[in-house]
C-alpha cells in the first residue's frame, strides 16, 4: 500500500502558548514550539506512524529546512522539488484557558513556471505506482488556483483516487477533477457550496446532491467542537469530540486526512469505519502540543471511545 502526499507551500510553525490573550496588553509566553509543518507533510507523519509506505512530494528552499526535516525522517520517502527563496513562517498563538488558537500565515515565496512544471512531473511519476494521492493545503503564490484540479484529472486519467484538502477557490476547482473525498471544515464547506453545514438530515441530503454532481464519494466535514459528519455513498453519519485534555489544534484535521486515506487505500469503504478511525486519528493529535502528530499508541486508546450515530441512509 503506497500513499504519495503533496506540498507545494510547506511552513515552519511557531507556535506561542499563553494562558489567555487580551488585546493590547503585554503576555508572558509559557512556551514556543517549532514544528516543520505544511498539510501535507503532516499526513505523511501521522501516514508513516500508522506503517504506511508514503511518499512526500515538497518544495525544497534554499534555507534547506525541507531536506533537514526528511534526513530526520527516514521513514518517510521524500521527492524535493527545488524552490527559491526561505522556508515560510507561520505564527500560532494557542491559548490554553479557551483552547482558542489564532493563526497568522505567511503566503510564502512565489514560483514559477519551472517549479510548477516540475511538481505536475514528479506526480505524474510516482503516481504510476501510487494506490492513492493526497492533494492538501494552500497553493504558493505562482500556482494557479485550478493546480490540483490539473492534477486530478491527471489522476483520473491514470486511474488513482485522490483525497483533496483545500480551501477557497483551491477547493472550488479542485472538487471539478472529481476526488474521491473531500475533507473541508464547516467554513470552507460554506465558501464552497454556499451552504452551512449541520448534523441534520436535510443537510446531509443536499450534501449528497452537491457530491454526485461533482462524482465526489465521501465528504468528511470538521464542525470543531461540535464534532466531524461523513457523507458517503449509503448514508450519512456524525461523530462527537471525544473529552480529551486539548494541547494544540494545529494538524489535527491533517491526522483526519491520513486516517481517512490509511482506511481507503486498504480498500475500507464502509463510512462508520471511517469516520471512527479518523476522528481516532484527530483525538490523539490534540493531546500533542504544537503541531505534533498523532502516533499508533493514542489511536488505539481512541478508537473504542468515538461516539457514532447515523443520520440517514439512502
Amino acid at each position: 500500500m503506497r500513499i504519495t502526499t503533496l506540498t507545494v507551500n510547506p511552513c515552519i510553525d511557531r507556535t506561542i502558548v499563553i494562558g489567555h490573550l487580551e488585546h493590547g496588553k503585554s503576555h508572558r509566553i509559557e512556551k514556543t514550539i517549532l514544528d516543520f509543518s505544511g498539510k501535507g507533510i503532516n499526513v505523511a507523519l501521522a501516514l508513516a506512524e500508522l506503517g504506511a509506505d508514503v511518499t512526500a512530494v515538497c518544495a525544497d528552499h534554499e534555507d534547506g529546512v525541507e531536506r533537514d526535516f526528511f534526513a530526520s525522517h527516514k521513514n518517510i520517502s521524500s521527492v524535493l522539488i527545488p524552490a527559491k527563496g526561505a522556508t515560510r513562517v507561520n505564527i500560532k498563538l494557542f491559548e490554553k484557558q479557551t483552547h482558542h488558537m489564532t493563526e497568522f500565515n505567511e503566503r510564502g515565496t512565489p514560483a514559477d513556471d519551472v517549479q510548477v512544471k516540475h511538481f505536475k512531473v514528479a506526480l505524474c511519476n510516482l503516481a504510476k505506482s501510487s494506490d492513492l494521492v493526497v492533494l492538501a493545503g494552500s497553493l504558493s503564490p505562482g500556482f494557479p488556483s485550478d493546480f490540483y484540479c490539473e492534477i486530478g484529472q491527471m489522476l483520473q486519467q491514470m486511474n488513482v483516487p485522490f483525497i483533496l484538502d483545500a480551501s477557497k477557490e483551491v477547493l472550488r476547482y479542485g472538487i471539478e477533477s472529481s476526488p474521491i473525498l473531500i475533507k473541508p471544515n464547516a467554513q470552507e464547506y460554506e465558501e464552497c457550496f454556499g451552504i452551512v453545514p449541520t448534523a441534520t438530515e436535510m443537510f446531509c441530503h443536499s450534501c449528497k446532491r452537491q457530491l454526485e454532481v461533482y462524482g465526489i464519494q465521501y465528504a468528511v466535514i470538521s464542525l470543531g467542537e461540535e464534532g466531524s459528519i461523513l457523507v458517503g455513498p449509503k448514508g450519512a453519519w456524525k461523530a462527537d469530540v471525544p473529552p480529551v485534555e486539548v494541547k494544540g489544534l494545529q494538524g489535527a484535521g491533517d491526522a483526519m486526512v491520513a486516517g481517512l486515506a490509511y482506511m481507503l487505500a486498504n480498500d475500507v469503504t464502509d463510512e462508520e469505519r471511517l469516520l471512527r478511525f479518523a476522528v481516532a486519528c484527530a483525538t490523539a493529535t490534540v493531546e500533542s502540543p504544537g503541531t505534533q502528530m498523532c502516533t499508533l499508541e493514542g489511536i488505539h486508546k481512541h478508537l473504542p471511545k468515538v461516539s457514532i450515530k447515523e443520520i440517514a441512509r439512502w
